[in-house]
């Protein structure tokens, strides 16, 4: 990873890409799919139209699939925290604020892969002060 794409100004590039991973978002449907994280913002692309294990199926999934766009879940610039968000008889899962008060929840394991860049990404890039927070962390925007 070059560190051009931690400079504030430079173009958008895709950090990372994960892919069969749970996103839950507050207010709106839960899916599975893959997300991107790019300097700027976390994509998603949903794995709706993915393999059926029936031919018919999987033959218009693909064609579906190729129609698919990602969407933006995340603008860095909007984030406020970051935190495991602890639950009792299911796994963690790793929960990003944002600045509306919304929540986006995602697969615990993406707090080992992102949560250093993620917080990299909005000091340096974004210029917002992230400061630690016990486990979590908070972020406060560039004024």
């Amino acid at each position: 990873m070059s560190s051009d794409a931690f400079t504030p100004g430079t173009p958008e590039v895709e950090l990372d890409r994960r892919t069969g991973m749970p996103v839950y978002i507050e207010g709106e449907k839960n899916d599975m799919g893959d997300l991107t994280l790019t300097n700027d913002r976390i994509l998603f692309v949903s794995n709706k139209f993915g393999p059926s294990g029936n031919i018919i199926g999987d033959l218009i999934g693909s064609a579906l699939q190729g129609e698919q766009k990602k969407h933006e879940i995340v603008r860095l610039p909007d984030l406020r925290a970051g935190r495991t968000q602890s639950r009792r008889l299911v796994p963690d899962l790793y929960e990003l604020t944002l600045a509306d008060g919304r929540t986006v929840r995602v697969h615990r394991n993406l707090r080992k892969k992102w949560d250093a860049t993620i917080r990299r990404l909005l000091s340096e890039r974004h210029g917002a002060t992230v400061t630690e927070d016990g486990d979590a962390w908070r972020a406060e925007p560039a004024r």
